[in-house]
């Protein structure tokens, strides 16, 4: 998460959507200041993943925003196919011990679909995080909107080099054309097999049970426009 009061921008990291990427060419652009306020990701601790990972609500809470500052600010956030970005914190979370990555892979995420608490391969990792009172589960409108209200614009994760220097040019007053750095949380990545269209290689049943599940998510991303359309 990056706030400047100074040049009135924020940045929402969603996670999975090159949050980092985008983060770190914020931070050494010309645009920082000692006066930013600066969530990193550097460690696995719960506190500073979610402080990262801060929500439009929580940043209320923490009087680092008030609801009607965010009209002042150009406030932005990425958002990847669900699908897609699912498979891909299923990788994640084999990499970093959270699902068991000797087992088969697909085997593994039929048995999220069909017989986990959840499909989402950190819940149970975050279950006592349901018993506290901010807790929310992952949905993309909890990272645009505080209340009923959308405050933060959404903008596809494919437009992520594009809309990042087209901001920084606009608060800076000059074209920038900062390239975005490749960082991989996970550095095996996602196998190639994988990152086919997830109808084309989900069993049917597992399919259709995770196009309903993610539903009102995908309605979200496909309600935002890529730059050039």
């Amino acid at each position: 998460m990056y706030l400047s009061k100074k040049h009135k921008l924020l940045f929402i990291a969603v996670p999975r959507t090159a949050s980092n990427s985008v983060q770190k060419a914020l931070l050494t652009s010309s645009i920082t200041s000692s006066t930013d306020t600066v969530y990193s990701l550097g460690s696995r601790d719960m506190s500073a993943i979610d402080n990262y990972h801060m929500r439009p609500s929580t940043l209320v809470k923490k009087n680092l925003v008030s609801p009607d500052e965010f009209s002042e600010y150009t406030t932005f956030a990425f958002v990847r196919e669900p699908l897609e970005r699912w498979v891909s914190s299923i990788f994640l979370a084999r990499h970093m011990g959270v699902l068991d990555q000797t087992q088969d892979a697909l085997t593994q995420i039929c048995g999220l679909v069909r017989n986990g608490e959840s499909p989402r391969p950190f819940f149970g990792k975050q279950e006592l995080l349901v018993k506290r009172p901010d807790y929310q589960p992952f949905n993309y409108q909890n990272f645009f909107f505080h209340g009923d209200t959308q405050v933060v614009d959404a903008y596809r994760w494919e437009d992520v080099e594009t809309v990042t220097n087209k901001i920084l040019s606009d608060k800076l007053g000059s074209e920038q054309t900062v390239s975005l750095p490749h960082i991989q949380m996970n550095p095996n990545g996602t196998p190639s097999q994988f990152k086919e269209p997830v109808e084309s290689w989900l069993p049917s049943d597992c399919y259709e049970k995770m196009k309903a599940y993610f539903a009102k998510e995908t309605a979200f991303y496909e309600s935002v426009n890529f730059v050039s359309d």
